[in-house]
């Protein structure tokens, strides 16, 4: 396990705060308040042991993404449950495998890559909009056809997953892995720029590296 600052109690401290309002928030099924916890509860734990990701960078992110782009208020609600679950089937996923400092074997990188059906059938179980199940098993597909777990292209993918896979890309490339260190933000905006049009959607990207360089959003 990584060391923990300060910092990284605080940040969880503000995730809980957020956790809280989230739950007092919602007005759907005692079911769906419990996926919420864990799902949070399961990114704290991985952030403790891999410093994997800032939760509330994650969600506020493609909230805003979406804010630009000028999607309605109903699809934006879902975008932040969308970001907030994507990667609740990694529940399934070993810690050992989430935490492994060297590279994966193609059997733990196949298990690694089963999340995000795994996330879809958790959650087409609970009183969720369907479009919530549809943006966590396509967050890690590409426009070309290249991501999983269904290879869909550009216009099989729905906007939601396009908005989360951008954020996530770039949060993933500018926070610390087991394996590697933080790569930073710029390499992150180069990285999505390189390959939009390819594997990325081409507004989605132009929004993100303006959030970014312009309007001065940071992943804490």
């Amino acid at each position: 396990m990584k060391d923990v600052t300060l910092a990284t109690w605080l940040s969880l401290a503000g995730q809980l705060g957020l956790l809280i309002l989230f739950l007092r928030s919602l007005r759907r099924t005692l079911v769906e308040g419990w996926c919420w916890f864990w799902a949070v509860l399961d990114l704290w734990l991985v952030t403790l042991v891999v410093g994997h990701l800032n939760l509330l960078s994650l969600i506020f992110a493609p909230l805003m993404l979406a804010s630009e782009i000028g999607l309605p208020q109903d699809i934006i609600s879902n975008i932040r449950t969308g970001s907030t679950l994507h990667d609740i089937g990694k529940l399934c996923v070993p810690a050992e495998i989430l935490s492994k400092p060297g590279k994966l074997s193609e059997m733990e990188f196949s298990i690694i890559k089963s999340h995000p059906q795994v996330g879809y059938d958790i959650i087409k179980r609970i009183e969720f909009p369907d479009i919530v199940a549809q943006m966590i098993v396509q967050h890690h597909e590409r426009l070309d056809g290249s991501g999983y777990p269904y290879g869909l292209s550009d216009r099989d993918i729905i906007i939601e997953a396009k908005i989360i896979a951008v954020a996530d890309v770039v949060e993933a490339m500018s926070s610390h892995r087991p394996y590697r260190p933080a790569l930073g933000i710029e390499k992150a905006i180069d990285e999505i720029n390189m390959n939009k049009g390819t594997l990325y959607d081409e507004t989605v990207v132009d929004l993100c590296t303006r959030l970014f360089k312009e309007k001065r959003f940071k992943f804490d």
